[in-house]
């Protein structure tokens, strides 16, 4: 999602477009992924300008400072973010 998406939504918090993407949803700041095979549900890793951000609260940053977005899961995910069951790229003005 580029920067144009994102003002598109009106976004008031962070994890609102998380609501747009399948497969995906946000508690409390944190981005969680499908369930795995075992039941358990997959905590997205998030990297904020290619930095690990991991139990960070996303909402802590105002959603006007978002430049894009990205979010892989399962085989998807790039392999400088891995290992990892899915992650959230965020990219700042």
């Amino acid at each position: 999602m580029a920067r144009d998406d994102l003002e598109g939504y009106h976004l008031t918090l962070v994890t609102d477009v998380f609501r747009r993407v399948p497969g995906v949803r946000a508690e409390g700041g944190q981005i969680l992924g499908r369930q795995t095979g075992f039941g358990n549900t997959c905590q997205l890793r998030i990297f904020v300008d290619g930095l690990p951000a991991d139990g960070w609260d996303i909402d802590s940053i105002p959603p006007e400072y978002l430049e894009a977005m990205e979010v892989y899961q399962g085989l998807a995910v790039p392999i400088q973010y891995g290992p990892s069951c899915g992650v959230v790229l965020i990219w700042l003005r």
